[in-house]
């Protein structure tokens, strides 16, 4: 379904008064706003994604107007990129920003070699900031680190290093006072696309590719077949013929008992993956009435108070499986750290097995392993997390473990003790960014009652942050 027919449903509900105008054309602060949500989308979070995505589909003409600005073809020249590396050498922000963020989508190896454009970076200046946008390439850094970045480059010295033995990546190598840093980077355009499944920000252009497809008007297929004009070995081109073909061919929608679109809600809502998203999101736009009943039931404040959580951990960690089950059920939906500090829960698990039921809460795991392991929390120095450690449970000979587990011990995975930085409520932040778009009272008085939550929480934080656009403060 197009979000042309999308809107003929969606908007026959009465919207709240703050609801957006799907007619609105881009202002400059809707621009500002859709950019802040451009530069996080399609790096790490779902929600990030699905909140960029509900924001433009409740306003089909501003978000095609600025898609068009960020979706250009892949055809840049040689004469086009040495301009680009030249403009880096400049003092003005006006003049050497946009040119590095052009480079950093649209990238050398569009016309060159990595070695070739490395050569024409004359100063320290051009290297340090063509060293940086290949530093995000490879790692994804979000855009509050980088004027950190930049500073940290500032006073180094810069080299192309050829690739070491048995290495096939040569080496962007900055060395400074304080930094001594190698980003691994490939010379050709062709090996880059092979290696990368993100070259060219493939990832995030697709997810614009995706909500042209959904809003599908003519000017929104106009972007999707100019993208399609870009250099034939890049992904976004390669993504942008295959959107290009599903619109002209234009199927009509299929008709869709209750069941089946139940069924698609619940595959969305267990789903982490990011490829049908706008697809998934039209789903619950469409049919805002189903969405608010299916949605409703798998959100509650993300609260709990701490003596009814010191009585769960009580439960917990008794032997007794009908006691100690339901306790883990309920934990499971109220992770206990919005009442009580790790480290002290960790501590009062005395036994192996209490110990594997607090890991399965934490990393929301379970192994038929557990039954040979035991974990061990530690903190380690200059690091921002705990970590869990995975040992052999005492008194198990090696000649009883698992195949392969032996030398899976004293591995460890990060944990945090800030609610704020707990990543388990994804589904439950992407929600409220759906009921959001969809706008009506119902939908509403859920978000009203997710604020509630604690206020670290990451859902809670969504759903005060939509309250207070929605009012206007």
């Amino acid at each position: 379904m197009t979000v042309r027919a999308l809107f003929g449903l969606l908007f026959a509900a009465t919207l709240a008064p703050a609801a957006p105008v799907p007619g609105a054309k881009l202002t400059k602060e809707q621009a500002a706003e859709f950019d802040r949500l451009w530069e996080r989308a399609a790096r790490w979070d779902r929600p990030d994604d699905v909140k960029l995505a509900c924001r433009m589909l409740v306003q089909p003409k501003a978000a095609t107007e600025f898609l068009k600005g960020k979706l250009q073809p892949f055809t840049h020249t040689v004469k086009q990129i040495e301009d680009l590396i030249a403009k880096l050498d400049s003092e003005k922000e006006s003049e050497w920003k946009p040119a590095f963020e052009e480079l950093r989508v649209y990238d050398v190896r569009l016309g060159m070699t990595l070695l070739e454009g490395w050569e024409l970076a004359k100063t320290a200046r051009q290297k340090n900031r063509l060293c940086l946008i290949w530093h995000l390439q490879g790692f994804g850094m979000p855009v509050r680190d980088r004027e950190k970045e930049l500073e940290r480059l500032e006073g180094c010295t810069f080299a192309l290093v050829p690739p070491a033995r048995g290495q096939t990546k040569w080496q962007v190598h900055a060395k400074g006072p304080s930094h001594n840093h190698y980003c691994g980077m490939e010379l050709s355009l062709g090996e880059w696309v092979k290696t990368s499944d993100n070259a060219f920000d493939r990832r995030r252009i697709h997810l614009g590719l995706q909500i042209l497809e959904q809003i599908g008007t003519p000017d929104a297929e106009a972007v999707v077949k100019r993208m399609t004009t870009g250099h034939t070995d890049v992904g976004p081109t390669k993504d942008a013929v295959e959107v290009a073909a599903r619109l002209k061919a234009k199927p009509a929608a299929p008709a869709e008992s209750r069941m089946v679109v139940g069924l698609q809600m619940l595959r969305s809502w267990q789903s982490h993956e990011t490829k049908h998203l706008p697809d998934d999101i039209a789903l619950f736009l469409a049919r805002p009435d189903r969405a608010i009943a299916f949605l409703k039931p798998k959100l509650w404040p993300l609260k709990l108070d701490p003596k009814r959580a010191e009585r769960l951990l009580t439960d917990l960690f008794t032997d007794n499986e009908s006691v100690w089950k339901p306790a883990f059920d309920e934990l499971t939906r109220y992770d206990f750290r919005l009442a009580l500090p790790l480290r002290e829960v960790w501590a009062k698990a005395e036994t192996p097995d209490h110990r594997v039921r607090l890991k399965r809460l934490l990393l929301n795991e379970a192994s038929p392993d557990d039954r040979f392991c035991d974990y061990r929390l530690t903190s380690e120095a200059g690091d921002d997390y705990l970590l869990l450690r995975r040992e052999k449970r005492a008194g198990i000979p090696d000649d009883q473990l698992p195949e392969g587990l032996a030398g899976s011990f004293n591995g460890g995975t990060g944990v945090y003790e800030e609610v704020s930085r707990i990543g388990s409520w994804s589904r439950e932040e992407s929600a409220i960014h759906i009921l959001d778009a969809i706008g009506t009272d119902d939908a509403l008085a859920v978000i009203k009652d997710m604020a509630t939550g604690h206020p670290d929480a990451a859902p809670t934080k969504a759903a005060v942050e939509v309250l207070k656009r929605r009012s206007g403060k």
